[in-house]
């Protein structure tokens, strides 16, 4: 066979391997927004965030009035929805799975259903400072309470 019809040929199957590798390769995952503008009212008075693992929810803490509340906001929507029963809350945090918000407020470590909602669930005891608090997957949450005393570790 002659020398150009082998490099025809190798051209060819060249060619047909970099089509089949670009034409059947799988499309890439759809990719959330990098960047979100979060515009707080002007009646809000902005103190903590937090987002959800999957960065698909954000609640803040805001004065409004004289005392905090917790604001809920999916990414994708405009306007925050205030959580009822969180006044005086600080410090909020997600739980693993972003269904449920802790938060502290008035002495005590609470939770609220973000899907259910309702009145907030008292955990135990923080007195007032206490923070840091993270949620873990085996449903314990571990927070710094007031005082530098080490850790406490309680089930959500």
């Amino acid at each position: 066979m002659r020398p150009y019809v082998w490099n025809v040929s190798s051209v060819l199957i060249g060619a047909v391997i970099v089509w089949a590798w670009v034409a059947l390769r799988p499309a890439p995952d759809l990719q959330l927004p990098s960047r979100v503008v979060v515009n707080i009212p002007a009646t809000h008075e902005l103190l903590d965030v937090a987002i959800s693992a999957d960065g698909t929810n954000l609640v803040y803490v805001a004065y409004t009035g004289s005392r905090t509340h917790l604001f809920y906001r999916p990414v994708d929507q405009f306007d925050a929805i205030p959580l009822s029963g969180t006044e005086g809350a600080a410090n909020p945090f997600f739980s693993p799975d972003g269904l449920w918000v802790g938060f502290f407020a008035d002495d005590t470590l609470k939770k609220i259903s973000l899907l259910k909602g309702g009145t907030p669930e008292t955990i135990c005891d923080a007195p007032l400072g206490s923070a840091g608090a993270s949620w873990g997957h085996d449903d314990v949450i571990i927070f710094a309470p007031v005082g530098g005393r080490g850790l406490r570790r309680v089930t959500a």
